[in-house]
C-alpha cells in the first residue's frame, strides 16, 4: 500500500492543528458557503476543506461527497499538505500514487484533484481546500487564484473561530466566578444570620440578668445560680461558634450534608441549656416530651439551628407559660413539635412567616427585635433535610411548628 509522506515539521503541525480547535467540530454555514462557492468557481461537482490529523482526513466542509473523514493514506490531501502551492492531479488513473486508491477505484470515481493547502499564521499547512471530478481536467489559472483566495479566508475564519471560543471561554470563566461570589456572599449572610439569631440568645439573657440585678429584682442566690446557666450558655455558644465556622467552610466548599445518627432527646436536652435564662426570664417552663433512646438521622448543625430557633421563636412570644418540644413516628420518618402557650398569630401572620421579602417580624412579648430571617433559614435546613415547616396556630392560644427528619 502506498504511504504518503510525512511532513518534516510534523509534530509542531499536529500542535497548530489541536491549538485551532477544529477538528471534530460541528457543521457551520460560512464553511459549507465556501465549498459551495469553490465548487461554483471551478465548475465541480465535489469540493471539500479538509484537516489533516495524525492518522485520518477529517472533512470540515463538504459538498457533492458524504464524507466525514478517511485514513490519511488515501487522502489526496495529505499530499496537498506537503507543497506550498496548488496539488493538481488532472486523472488519477494515470498516476501511479491514485491508481489504486479506494476513491479512485470506488463509486466515488474520482478522477480530477486539485488542493490548495490551508497555511496558518504560524506556517504550517494544516490541511486544505479542495475540488474533485469524475471526469479528468485542469483547473485556469483564475480558478486556482479564487482557491488561493478561498484558503486565506479559511485560516482566517479558523482564526476568528479560536477568538470566538477563547471569548466564550473567558466569559464563562467570569460567568462562574460571578456566580461563586454570589454564593460566597448568600453564605456569608446565611452565617451572619445564625450568628445574629444563635448568638443574640446568650447576650440577651446577660443584659437581662443585669437589668435585673441592676434594678434590684434579684437576690444574690438567685443571682449566682443565673450566673452558674450564664457561664454554661456561653460555653454553649463559643462550641456554636466553633461549629458555625466549621459549618461555614462546608457551605463553601459546597459539601452534602453530614448525615449521622443523632440521640433526639439528649440534643434537646443541650439545646434547653442555651434557652435555660431566656426561658426563666420570660416564666416560661421547658418541656422535653421527647421519649429517651428516640433516634434520627440527620445532619447535626442543621437540626439544632432549626430546633433552637424554633424554640427561641416559641419562648419569644410565650409569657408565663410552657414551651414543649415532642416527637412522633411516621412510617419512614420522625416528626419533631415544638409547641408553645403564647400568643398565636392570625391566618395573615402565618402565611407570610417563611417569606425572604418581610422587611421585619414581629415583636415578642417583651418587644424583642427579630429580622425573621431565623425561620426563613430553618425552613431551607428543613428542605435540605427532606421536609418542610408545618404550622398551626391560633391567637390567643399558641402554635406548633412541626418537621420531618428520617427515623433510625
Amino acid at each position: 500500500m502506498y504511504k504518503v509522506p510525512i511532513p518534516s515539521n510534523e509534530d509542531a503541525r499536529l500542535e497548530e492543528l489541536n491549538r485551532l480547535q477544529v477538528l471534530d467540530s460541528e457543521q457551520e454555514a460560512q464553511f459549507n458557503e465556501i465549498v459551495e462557492l469553490a465548487s461554483r468557481i471551478c465548475k465541480t461537482p465535489m469540493s471539500l476543506i479538509t484537516l489533516v490529523d495524525e492518522n485520518r482526513q477529517w472533512v470540515k466542509a463538504r459538498v457533492g461527497l458524504d464524507l466525514i473523514e478517511s485514513d490519511r493514506n488515501d487522502a489526496f490531501c495529505a499530499h496537498t499538505i506537503l507543497g506550498d502551492s496548488v496539488f493538481e492531479v488532472p486523472n488519477a488513473l494515470e498516476d501511479e500514487r491514485f491508481v489504486n486508491n479506494p476513491f479512485v477505484v470506488s463509486e466515488s470515481n474520482i478522477r480530477f484533484y486539485a488542493g490548495i493547502p490551508l497555511v496558518s499564521e504560524n506556517g504550517f499547512n494544516l490541511g486544505a481546500i479542495c475540488v474533485l471530478d469524475t471526469v479528468p481536467r485542469k483547473l485556469t489559472e483564475d480558478q486556482i487564484f479564487a482557491l488561493d483566495v478561498l484558503s486565506r479566508q479559511i485560516i482566517k475564519l479558523f482564526d476568528l473561530r479560536l477568538r470566538n471560543l477563547q471569548i466564550e471561554a473567558q466569559n464563562s470563566i467570569m460567568e462562574n466566578q460571578k456566580n461563586h461570589l454570589q454564593e460566597l456572599s448568600e453564605i456569608q449572610n446565611k452565617i451572619i444570620s445564625i450568628v445574629a439569631h444563635d448568638v443574640r440568645s446568650p447576650v440577651a439573657s446577660l443584659r437581662n440578668v443585669i437589668n435585673l440585678k441592676k434594678q434590684n429584682d434579684i437576690s444574690a442566690d438567685e443571682m449566682n445560680e443565673f450566673m452558674d446557666m450564664l457561664s454554661k450558655q456561653l460555653d454553649g455558644t463559643m462550641s456554636l461558634l466553633s461549629n458555625l465556622v466549621e459549618w461555614g467552610g462546608i457551605l463553601i466548599k459546597k459539601s452534602a450534608a453530614k448525615w449521622n445518627e443523632i440521640d433526639l432527646f439528649t440534643l434537646i436536652e443541650n439545646i434547653f441549656k442555651d434557652l435555660e435564662i431566656a426561658a426563666l426570664v420570660k416564666h416560661n417552663r421547658l418541656v422535653n416530651e421527647v421519649v429517651k433512646g428516640t433516634k434520627v438521622w440527620a445532619d447535626e448543625n442543621m437540626l439544632k439551628f432549626i430546633i433552637r430557633n424554633l424554640m427561641s421563636n416559641a419562648i419569644k412570644f410565650t409569657e408565663n407559660g410552657a414551651v414543649s418540644i415532642a416527637s412522633s413516628g411516621e412510617k419512614t420518618r420522625t416528626r419533631i413539635l415544638i409547641k408553645d402557650t403564647g400568643i398565636g398569630m392570625n391566618e395573615e401572620i402565618r402565611s407570610n412567616l417563611f417569606k425572604a421579602n418581610r422587611s421585619s417580624s414581629r415583636k415578642g412579648t417583651k418587644k424583642e427585635e427579630g429580622s425573621g430571617l431565623g425561620l426563613i433559614l430553618s425552613k431551607e435546613f428543613a428542605e435540605n433535610l427532606g421536609s418542610d415547616i408545618q404550622v398551626e396556630s391560633e391567637v390567643g392560644k399558641g402554635s406548633i411548628f412541626s418537621f420531618t427528619v428520617p427515623a433510625v
